[in-house]
């Protein structure tokens, strides 16, 4: 059973278009004092981490509160569903979330708040480990959908930490109606 839920999860990172590198996930500092409450409600995907196609055109990932401690996630694709979760805190560090997708079968994957001032931009990053590789994933988030300066603030945070940039995809935010 482990095989296969590997296997899946495998498949379902690669098919949304994250990266794989052959090496140790990085261990990456955290918002501090994340306030999950000031961080509800709609993110622009920007800017995101890819090897791939697909999903880059009007994304919107809408953060809402649950009544149980934890909260849901919605990621769509100019207006049309793309996955949704429920995310929950991992540990002592608010900001280091796990996300349960729903995609045909729960795939549980890391979700860590990298850094946001939690009104214009925001950095988020997934590394999922395996025996030989890892797979990353990174996104910008702006609260405005075209906000360049947003946008800068959370692409500055990839250099302050190291993080490859080569790997980021713009998604085109224009004409949208989500």
């Amino acid at each position: 059973m482990y095989t296969y839920s590997v296997i899946f999860v495998l498949c379902f990172y690669v098919s949304y278009g994250q990266v794989l590198v052959f090496n140790q996930c990085p261990d990456l500092p955290v918002q501090r004092n994340f306030d999950v409450e000031k961080f509800m409600g709609n993110w622009y995907e920007r800017n995101v981490y890819t090897a791939g196609s697909g999903g880059d055109r009007c994304n919107l990932d809408t953060f809402r509160s649950t009544d149980c401690g934890s909260f849901n996630l919605n990621m769509t694709d100019a207006g049309d569903w793309l996955v949704s979760g429920r995310a929950r805190p991992i540990g002592a560090e608010a900001a280091k979330l796990v996300v349960d997708y729903f995609v045909g079968a729960n795939a549980e994957l890391p979700y860590w708040i990298l850094e946001t001032d939690y009104n214009s931009y925001a950095v988020a990053w997934s590394c999922l480990q395996s025996p030989a590789a890892t797979l990353r994933y990174a996104w910008v988030l702006t609260r405005n959908r075209n906000s360049e300066e947003a946008l800068q603030r959370g692409l500055s945070v990839f250099e302050k930490l190291s993080i490859d940039t080569s790997y980021l995809k713009e998604v085109d935010q224009n004409n949208c109606s989500n």
